[in-house]
């Protein structure tokens, strides 16, 4: 999974936080890159501004958990990337 470049990120980051989705505070497991999120975890879908953005994230999901925005496989439910606050 790529990441924005330097330069998209602070604006990508922006446009997550003001989004709709609720923040994850209570996590009780592995947030690093690699690890699958229990399917229970709701995984949303990238709002169009965001594609503009980076379009490579098409099919993929993210969650807000604690300041960062975790980026998932929605086939794997595997974190893929972390953009850190």
């Amino acid at each position: 999974m790529s990441r924005p470049d330097r330069s998209k990120r602070t604006e990508f980051r922006q446009s997550m936080t003001r989004g709709v989705a609720s923040r994850i505070d209570d996590v009780n497991f592995g947030v690093s890159v690699g690890t699958a999120i229990r399917r229970a975890v709701v995984a949303h879908t990238l709002a169009a501004v965001m594609l503009g953005l980076v379009p490579a994230y098409r099919s993929v999901r993210y969650i807000l958990m604690l300041d960062d925005i975790h980026m998932i496989d929605p086939d794997t439910c595997e974190i893929g990337n972390v953009i850190q606050g």
